[in-house]
């Protein structure tokens, strides 16, 4: 009995042990980052989640119908961030004005049920989209009819539809055209992009017609729920009239970008340029999309500001300017009137819908980094600091309980563990403008997706969170911040953390090309193969560029070059060896199939084209926005036949590799690495063969 209490205690010690033990464990990737531990707690401690968030409330803290006097002088949206930066002591805070674009806006709208009974079923103020931007006025009565275009049964093609108002659950898009030209009023819809999950909910969008019909197209949105019980009642035989009422106008919407700047110590050096768009157009108010980039970058604004002002942060060497545009309208003509300062921009951070609390919305933070086109290591800047909070911000189980390593999280927020995504290179945002051919400044974009509300009446302030606004903060300030302040050593340390992610990178590349090769056939193995080694050789390739990007934060320094030829080599032999191992594979799967190992030898057409290196005569940075396609548009008919293309995956891209240094063998797989559909060496090189006789490129 003594020695089995003997044995129990022991077993109780050992257990305390262990979870003493574990309770001192760490990540791997907690003990390090691109800045010491110093400036992380400053930067960490300085971002305000709610700062943050009081920002979304006071600019869209709910669907909003903005006043058409608005527009008569600066924006409300603009009025308040140029407020709270002169607040935050930005004296160089300025309002650039680009025109006018034409906007339409809602003036008034309605719907009554006046028959059998009387009842309000929405109008504008109480909800602000129920009117689809480019709708026409309308005051009239119709019964309503209901048309469902994807129930045979429906026979609505019989159905009389002069004078009616039309109930739906399609776009407006859809059916606008085809019930207008049967004499149909006015369509009321009700659908929604998410209807299960939100019965409330009604979308941000227009009514989709143009032309003739555009005069007389006049669409309301209902939601699910009161879409549902009208079509019930309708079906069921009741005669209901509706009342529908609707006055909008057009207005001349300036064009406002906010810009403001903490300059670096050096007037000669490059800038790093954060940016949101305050505007998507002037209908649409979204508290994820975009208020949220934009009052995160305003914090961060205020963060690196005061920091840096009272000496907590060194000045960095390089400017970090931060803009506040309407998206692509605004952002395009400021590119295209700063095209000098573009030259000496190292990088865009684009933060696009950052606030969604994640863990209850099932989302990811997620970091679209660039392509091989415009290789640049700010993606791997930006990943190293999305890698430290995840780490430092997840739940880690222990026999004593659960617990973060480094609270990132805000008073007022949750303190979910922190759900992020790197990934490849992606559009859709104001990032695009500076990634274009004709400005070839990196861009990346900060997103939380998927998002349930985007473009809907649900996307307000009450589905963001403190918290996720906090680390997008601390992400984007460390990001930028190292970037600008990075000297010799900086680099050096950059250069280091690229090098390990592109490592890592081509261990995925080559598990993929392994897996196409491991499940071909008999049939398929030849070309399966070449497209594997396709893909290893294009990664190789253009993690090299990614990793000679970092030669900008000190190229003149030669201890800086040895060290980038260095990881460059290391990473073209991982390449190398890579390919070797995916030959030994596919000859051991031919061998399965009683087949001769595949060639792994170039062929005599990608032999010529690793001869043929395409350059532009002109630099197309002079072109600014939508260079590709004005280049394309300046050749002569039968050669811009012969440009791009189903045989080019992504012509845009390969454009931006013909830098004269890439052969068109290398453009190929690089396309490869980055494209699920590959791309014709044989279209690709009548692509740039039609430039060559343009005038365009030359080899």
């Amino acid at each position: 009995m003594v020695r089995t209490k003997a044995m129990l205690l022991i077993i109780v010690v050992m257990q305390a042990a262990g979870a003493v033990q574990l309770l001192s464990q760490f990540p791997a990737h907690h003990q390090y980052t691109l800045l010491d531990d110093n400036k992380i707690d400053m930067l960490i401690g300085e971002a305000s989640g709610e700062r943050a968030f009081k920002h979304i409330v006071e600019m869209a803290g709910y669907p909003m119908l903005r006043p058409i006097e608005d527009f008569e002088g600066d924006l409300m949206e603009t009025r308040y961030v140029m407020r709270r930066l002169k607040e935050y002591g930005f004296d160089n805070a300025v309002i650039d004005r680009f025109g006018t674009t034409r906007s339409w806006q809602g003036v008034s709208a309605s719907l009554w049920e006046v028959s059998p009974g009387m009842r309000k079923i929405a109008d504008l103020p109480e909800s602000p989209l129920m009117l689809a931007s480019g709708s026409a006025d309308i005051d009239a009565e119709g019964e309503l009819v209901w048309i469902d275009l994807y129930s045979s049964g429906s026979g609505y093609e019989d159905v009389d539809l002069e004078g009616k108002i039309v109930l739906t659950g399609e776009r407006p898009g859809r059916i606008l055209p085809l019930v207008l030209e049967r004499g149909a009023l006015a369509v009321i819809t009700y659908f929604s992009p998410r209807p299960l999950q939100n019965s409330l909910m009604i979308p941000a969008t227009s009514t989709g017609v143009r032309g003739e019909l555009a005069s007389r197209a006049t669409a309301f949105f209902v939601s699910p729920r009161e879409g549902e019980a009208l079509a019930r009642r309708v079906a069921s035989g009741e005669r209901v009239v509706i009342r529908a009422h609707a006055e909008a106008t057009v207005v001349d919407a300036e064009l406002q970008v906010i810009s403001c700047l903490i300059e670096g110590t050096d007037p000669q050096a490059e800038e790093v340029i954060i940016t949101a768009h305050l505007f998507e157009g002037y209908v649409k108010t979204g508290g994820n999309d975009n208020i949220s980039g934009s009052a995160a970058i305003l914090e961060t604004a205020r963060v690196l500001k005061k920091l840096i002002d009272n000496g907590e942060l060194e000045r960095p060497a390089r400017t970090i300017r931060f803009l506040w545009v309407p998206e692509f309208t605004g952002t395009i003509p400021w590119v295209a009137e700063n095209s000098e300062l573009m030259r000496r921009t190292l990088c865009n951070i684009n933060l696009d819908m950052v606030g969604l609390a994640l863990a209850e919305h099932r989302s990811f933070f997620v970091l679209h980094r660039t392509s091989y086109g415009n290789a640049h290591y700010v993606g791997d800047v930006l990943e190293s600091f999305y890698r430290y909070t995840g780490e430092t911000n997840k739940v880690n189980s222990v026999p004593a309980g659960s617990r973060f390593f480094r609270y990132i999280t805000a008073p007022t927020g949750t303190d979910d563990p922190f759900y992020y995504q790197i990934e490849s290179a992606s559009g859709g945002s104001d990032h695009v403008v500076f990634n274009d051919l004709g400005v070839m400044v990196p861009g990346v974009l900060l997103i939380t997706w998927p998002d349930p509300f985007y473009h809907t009446s649900e996307d307000i302030a009450d589905k963001c969170d403190p918290t996720q606004l906090k680390r997008t903060v601390f992400i984007t300030a460390a990001g930028a911040y190292t970037i600008a302040s990075a000297d010799i050593s900086g680099a050096m340390a950059v250069a280091a953390e690229t090098a390990s992610n592109s490592l890592r990178r081509m261990g995925i590349a080559h598990s993929s090309a392994s897996e196409m090769i491991a499940k071909a056939n008999g049939d398929n193995l030849d070309a399966v193969t070449a497209r594997a080694i396709s893909n290893i050789r294009g990664s190789a390739k253009g993690e090299a560029l990614i990793i000679e990007s970092i030669n900008e934060l000190a190229p003149d320094s030669p201890e800086l070059k040895r060290l980038l030829d260095s990881y460059v080599n290391y990473i073209k032999r991982v390449g190398d060896d890579q390919v070797t191992a995916l030959a030994d594979l596919s000859g051991a799967v031919a061998a399965l199939h009683d087949l001769p190992a595949p060639a792994v030898r170039p062929s005599r057409e990608e032999r010529r084209a690793a001869r043929i290196t395409p350059g532009f005569l002109a630099p197309t940075v002079n072109e600014g926005y939508r260079a590709m396609q004005s280049l394309r548009s300046s050749l002569p008919a039968e050669l811009r036949e012969m440009v791009g293309g189903a045989g080019v995956a992504d012509l845009h891209e390969a454009l931006k590799l013909a830098d004269g240094n890439n052969s068109l063998l290398d453009i190929k797989q690089m396309l490869d690495a980055q494209n699920r559909r590959e791309t014709s060496l044989s279209a690709l090189t009548m692509t740039f063969e039609a430039l060559r006789q343009g005038g365009v490129v030359n080899w």
